[in-house]
């Protein structure tokens, strides 16, 4: 064994460190790992976007960069300011896909394959309220971008720019089977995005987003309109950035799952099912 001139162990606090943060270290190893299978994944379908082109068969391949997310807005925001009965401050994000979107990329190709050239897979998926005003859901992406020191480039997945308006309930086709699970798989963390009205968070689809969150150990942030809140990785400034609305964890924490609900009743039923089919589920 080797000693240093003082006659200790060599190496033996940085053996105690690792001894006492081994589950630190695995879980921190895991996120490292993670990360560079995304970039080395985003290098490797390279080659593959010049040959499909625009359209992207697969939902969780619909990644789009946080810099086409802000020229989004920006268009958004311009058509809010001259349309008639549309007022950016009170704009919801469905009238964004149902007015804006969908009136404007009503063919084959959801927004993301109109402005992408191929598949990418995205790092972070948003989970948000399609009932909220869009303004705030802007805001809260912005938050998480600054929270987390994400660029330009850095990829997001979010259902409104991913879905084809042209097919109605695209996610739940037959060609998309899977998809949920395999986009679950890719990404690297989920940021739930909040805004503080009760029936805005408890919806069925919701709370099992964040039951899978919880299983699958990615990162998982909250955000609101105000700042960002940290889950099970603090961000590089601690565990809250900006100023976390303390109503939302008031709503949050008093959530009774049986209580929740959704636009379809059918969803309701699935939700619930998978939730009594997991070990201590009711």
């Amino acid at each position: 064994t080797l000693r240093r001139s003082s006659g200790e162990k060599e190496w033996a606090y940085e053996e105690h460190l690792f001894q006492k943060f081994d589950a630190r270290f695995q879980e921190l190893n895991a996120i490292v790992h993670k990360s560079v299978v995304h970039a080395a994944t985003r290098k490797s379908t390279a080659s593959q976007e010049a040959a499909v082109g625009k359209r992207v068969p697969r939902l969780e391949y619909r990644g789009i960069s946080l810099g086409q997310i802000r020229e989004f807005v920006r268009s958004v925001r311009a058509w809010s300011g001259n349309a008639e009965g549309v007022a950016w401050d009170t704009l919801t994000t469905d009238q964004v896909y149902r007015e804006f979107i969908a009136k404007r990329w009503d063919g084959d190709l959801s927004y993301m394959e109109a402005v992408s050239s191929g598949p990418r897979t995205p790092q972070f998926k948003i989970d948000h309220s399609w009932a909220a005003c869009f303004k705030d859901t802007v805001s809260a992406i912005e938050w998480h971008a600054e929270a987390r020191h994400l660029g330009d480039m850095t990829l997001y997945w979010i259902d409104i720019l991913a879905y084809r308006s042209s097919i109605p309930r695209e996610s739940f086709q037959d060609e998309q089977q899977g998809w949920r699970e395999q986009l679950n798989e890719d990404i690297s963390g989920v940021a739930f995005l909040w805004v503080n009205k009760k029936e805005l968070i408890t919806r069925i689809w919701r709370m099992w987003e964040l039951q899978t969150s919880l299983l699958s150990g990615n990162t998982m942030d909250f955000a609101c309109p105000t700042g960002a809140l940290a889950c099970t990785h603090a961000f590089s400034s601690g565990w809250e950035f900006g100023c976390f609305e303390v109503g939302i964890a008031r709503i949050l924490v008093g959530i009774d799952v049986r209580r929740c609900t959704a636009s379809h009743k059918e969803d309701v039923d699935l939700i619930m099912a998978k939730f009594a089919a997991i070990r201590g589920g009711t």
